[in-house]
């Protein structure tokens, strides 16, 4: 027998024309083996690729342009943005509880804040307060960075409430918190949809109630080329002056106006079904906007910007990063433990609407990847650095081939291998000085992280000994120990390196 709040949900379905194909949701207790509760969805019959098992008619769906809040108020008045403007319009939607339009949609949401770790350093209980702590330098604090455009996730979310939906809510006649505004931020944080042109991102009723993993069966399919005015599919008066482009959506009906969760892998009946909002995301991503982390992780990774890279390193940044490409080629690549291409590793899923923007894909990853690789971008900028020193050049006299030449003597080393280059102790010394380099970084990242004096089998220690209700602690604790792991492997490896230069040029001291 269904739950309450799982029977107010599929009765919400009906009302609306939302319509389930082939799938049962149910609602598991926290009592529930393997730490999995909540809602979920089970596969009723043995699905395929292509089925489709729920249609969500864009009607029926929570943004901007359904709520009635924004109705009458133009996009400058709420600064544009997307996220805080649905999570205005959620937060007003909940505040009307039974008389919302949504009510039977909205009560099967999360009652509690969402354990996103972008909220943590202003959450006031401990096991928030502790968590917050064990980010201190650590990738995840660098998303909440970006999230906050530069101040903190919990900063532009106080500074928008106070500034802007607070007259709002006031004209309305309604009473939100700011705590009741950072439940609704994480919310959208965690939960919502990039829908099409007209409604932005969305609250999609069905579609969330799919929980997240890396190798998921389901997606979300939406026709995102419709009228940004009115959303209309087809033609219609807005088109008038626009020079008429066909599209995927030509032909169809407004009835035809869904959100469609298409199979994408098979599943057996009484299979829990997964959604993916992207499949490439790093668990430092999924903590902060998505409140988990995936064992395991192989998209995981330490990354740097350009401006905290030391400042020898900075110069390369500055520079046109097309000159050096080639250097690392695919024969190196496969033959090296120490570097890797980031182009080449699993790209993100055709399957993607993610909440957040998508990164420049030309900007420079300065990166160490889940196994101790550091990324091309941050091999050449080191690689740079190294060779200035070794020789005094300046950076328009270092040419692609003397770089070239120090990846190929690096692999050879690797690989105990002769090293047969020109200048032999000139490229064994910019070895040596790039190996530092990238030990640096790793050391200077270590000792800003949270109690650095501790070690892996200590950190796994304390979070061995945590208590299983301080969910956000364990998370913390577990995410900066993989990112120790991680910077540490890549140190030591660039230690084995100096190792074999020693063992090479016994005399070079």
């Amino acid at each position: 027998m269904a739950s309450s709040r799982i029977q107010a949900l599929i009765d919400w379905c009906y009302q609306h024309q939302v319509a389930l194909s082939n799938i049962t949701i149910i609602d598991r207790p926290a009592e529930s083996p393997a730490d999995i509760f909540g809602i979920t969805v089970l596969a009723d019959s043995n699905l395929d690729n292509l089925d489709v098992v729920a249609k969500i008619p864009k009607s029926s769906i929570l943004s901007r342009r359904t709520s009635q809040l924004l109705s009458d108020i133009p996009d400058s008045d709420t600064n544009s943005d997307d996220v805080m403007e649905l999570t205005l319009v959620l937060a007003y939607e909940l505040s009307l509880g039974e008389k919302s339009i949504w009510a039977g949609y909205l009560q099967s949401l999360p009652h509690e804040q969402v354990t996103v770790a972008a909220l943590w350093d202003e959450n006031e209980d401990k096991d928030s307060q502790y968590a917050a702590m064990w980010l201190q330098e650590t990738e995840t604090a660098r998303v909440i960075l970006e999230l906050g455009a530069g101040h903190t996730a919990s900063q532009s979310i106080s500074g928008y409430y106070n500034r802007v939906a607070c007259p709002i809510f006031y004209q309305a006649g309604r009473k939100v918190t700011l705590s009741d505004f950072r439940r609704a931020w994480s919310l959208v944080s965690s939960r919502s949809f990039r829908v099409d042109s007209y409604h932005g991102l969305a609250m999609v009723p069905i579609a969330d109630a799919f929980n997240h993993i890396g190798e998921n069966q389901v997606h979300i399919e939406t026709d995102f080329d419709v009228c940004p005015i009115c959303g209309s599919l087809q033609s219609c008066p807005h088109d008038e002056d626009d020079q008429q482009i066909p599209s995927l959506s030509e032909g169809k009906t407004d009835l035809e106006n869904t959100c469609d969760m298409v199979m994408n892998a098979p599943a057996s009946a009484g299979d829990e079904i997964f959604n993916s909002y992207d499949t490439n995301l790093p668990n430092s991503t999924l903590l902060a906007r998505y409140g988990f982390i995936l064992e395991g992780n192989e998209h995981d990774y330490v990354s740097w910007d350009a401006v905290s890279l030391p400042p020898s390193m900075q110069g390369y940044t500055r520079a046109p990063s097309e000159e050096f490409t080639g250097i690392w080629t695919e024969e190196l690549l496969n033959d090296t433990s120490l570097v890797y291409d980031y182009h080449n590793t699993p790209g993100t899923s055709v399957y993607t609407d993610s909440t957040w923007h998508i990164p420049n894909p030309t900007k420079p990853h300065y990166r160490v990847n889940s196994d101790g690789l550091v990324s091309i971008d941050l091999w050449t900028a080191a690689a740079v650095c190294s060779v200035k020193m070794a020789g005094g050049n300046h950076l328009g006299s270092i040419s692609k081939h003397s770089l070239m030449e120090l990846a190929r003597v690096q692999v050879a080393l690797e690989n105990s291998e002769n090293t047969d280059a020109g200048d032999l102790a000139t490229v064994w010394l910019q070895l040596r000085i790039l190996a530092n380099l990238v030990q640096d970084l790793c050391r200077s990242r270590l000792e800003g992280m949270y109690r650095p004096e501790l070690s892996i089998p200590e950190c796994g220690d304390l979070l061995d000994n945590l208590p299983a209700t301080m969910v956000r602690s364990r998370m913390a604790v577990a995410q900066a120990l993989s990112e120790r792991a991680t910077l540490i492997a890549c140190r030591d490896g660039w230690g084995d390196l100096i190792t074999s230069l020693d063992e090479a040029i016994p005399d070079s001291t």
